[in-house]
Order: structure tokens, then sequence, then C-alpha cells
């Protein structure tokens, strides 16, 4: 399904203020993350490379409505802790998301998930398939080689850290590339992200994720290479969901994911970018609530989805 530019107009905020920040330890880790909901089952945020929990702040309350809601800070980004010499392989990053699900006391989850995020969530369902009652997959990475000039350039020695040194103007800049119109964009809500770039270890850890991952010609052989096993033995739900002007990840690798995906369903917006959820928020949890509703009944498969492939 297409939804058109067009969204009416929305009382949905943009501020962080209605939030409280939480702290939980992970595998020794201080994590941040944000719940609101008092029933339902539980639904799982995660974030993509260089974000944090401020990327769902147009959801959460909607979302909450029905169901218990969280949405975490991944550790190297947001205010979670950033250890040095922290090892961001995608295998252990699931692992770490398992880990969080065990400190918080949750069993089996729905992911929504947003570009790394969706990766993140497709390895930590192959590694933990237990855990996984759906996924909605929104702009996520895994299905092709292209992504942004931005993260290829950066992958480069040297240029990743300059890059990394923007002031408020510049960082504004890139942020506002993540939406097909940077006009939507208010300005508290990039102030914000920009007092979390500013904290140490901030830009290490986002280029040392990003180089696990990207390379000057795109995203590396060997992520790709690990993406088709988890697709074929995936035994979940899965909705797919994409900005049909996304410039970091091409409306193309939408539809390489729903041919990929058993039994996928695909969301698209027109007029949106990267970012769906916040630039069409009213629309995306409408499509995001029926999701939830239809798959809530589940009961995924308790045998391992497949072998962990390495990457």
């Amino acid at each position: 399904m297409i939804e058109l530019a067009s969204e009416l107009a929305s009382n949905l905020p943009w501020s962080v203020k209605v939030f409280e920040d939480r702290f939980v330890t992970v595998n020794g880790l201080q994590v941040r993350y944000w719940q609101m909901g008092e029933s339902g089952p539980p639904v799982v945020l995660v974030h993509g490379i260089g974000a944090s929990v401020e990327y769902w702040v147009r959801n959460i309350p909607m979302l909450a409505q029905r169901y218990r809601v969280y949405a975490l800070d991944i550790v190297g980004f947001g205010r979670s802790e950033k250890p040095p010499g922290f090892d961001y392989r995608l295998e252990n990053i699931g692992d770490f998301m398992a880990g969080f699900l065990d400190a918080v006391e949750l069993d089996r989850v729905h992911w929504v998930a947003n570009s790394m995020g969706g990766l993140v969530t497709l390895v930590t369902t192959m590694r933990h398939p237990h855990r996984t009652l759906s996924l909605a997959l929104v702009d996520s990475a895994g299905f092709g080689t292209q992504v942004t000039w931005v993260f290829r350039l950066m992958s480069l020695p040297g240029v990743g850290e300059l890059m990394n040194r923007l002031d408020r103007r510049g960082f504004a800049f890139m942020m506002r590339h993540l939406f097909a119109d940077p006009n939507c964009v208010p300005d508290e809500w990039i102030d914000e992200l920009v007092d979390i770039a500013r904290q140490p270890g901030t830009g290490k850890a986002f280029l040392d994720v990003l180089r696990s991952g990207i390379t000057i010609f795109g995203v590396k052989k060997s992520i790709l290479a690990a993406i088709p096993p988890i697709l074929d033995a995936l035994n979940h739900p899965v909705l797919v969901i994409w900005g049909r002007q996304d410039r970091i990840l091409p409306f193309e690798q939408g539809l390489n994911a729903l041919a990929r995906v058993p039994g996928a369903q695909l969301h698209v917006w027109d007029g949106a970018g990267h970012l769906p959820m916040l630039e069409k928020a009213a629309s995306f949890n409408r499509v995001v609530l029926s999701w939830l509703d239809e798959v809530t009944t589940y009961h995924p498969p308790q045998e391992p989805a497949c072998p962990n492939p390495k990457f």
C-alpha cells in the first residue's frame, strides 16, 4: 500500500519533556530507555545508526494507548554507555538486545525498528528466535549495497573524524537530509540531538559502528551475504515500511525486502524520507497499531531460526 504525501495535520508533539529517562544495567553497561503504557503486549522500538530514543517521540504515546512500549538507546548511542573498545559486530549488538529484554523482564516482544535497528532486530531474532513475536522493519538496512554518500565518505579514515566535527548548523543540515521535507523538523528537536552528539565518546562510537558495516563502496558484502539465511528461515510476521523519498537507503531496497522476506507486507509513504515514523507520524501510528492488532496473537517457534552466520 502507498500513502500519498498529504496527511492531515496532527497535534503529535516533538517534545521530549513528557518522557522520563530510565536506566538499566545490561551486561554491565548503563542503558537508557523510555517506557510508556500499562497494558497489552510489549513493543520495543529500536533506532538506527547515530540515533536514539528521541526518534520515536511522536509514536510512543499513541502506541502506548494499547501496548506497553519500550524504546532504548543501543549501546554506544544516545545517552547509553559508550564503552571504549566495545566490539560492535552485529551478533554482539543482537545479544545486547536480548540482554536488554532480560534486564527489563520482557519475554517475547514485537519489534519496530528503523534503519540499522531493523538489521539488528533481524540478527536478534536469528540468535534468539523465541524472543520475537513480530517485526516491523522501517527503512531497514540489510537489503542492498547502496547507502548515502555521507556514510560512505565517513567510512574513510580521517574524513569521518573531520565530518564528525560539524557545528550546530552543519549538524542540522545533515539531520534534515533524513526527511523528504526538511522544513518539517522543529529546531527544538534538533537541539536535543545536538546535545546528545556532544557527549564524550559519541563520535567514536558512531564511526566504529559505521565502519563495521560500510565502506566507500557501500554496505559490506559480508553483511549482505549473511542476510539471506536469516530471511529464508524467518518464521515471524514481518511488516516492511519505507519512505518513498529515502535518501539514506533507497526505496528499491524496500521492494527487495518485500521480495525476499517470506509472507511480508509492504507499506510505503510518498512524501516521506528515511524517518516516516516522524515525518508521517499520525498515519504511521495507525498502520503500526493495525498491524500489531493483527499479529498480536501470533506465537513464535521455539526452535532456532537458522545457523548463526558470520558478519
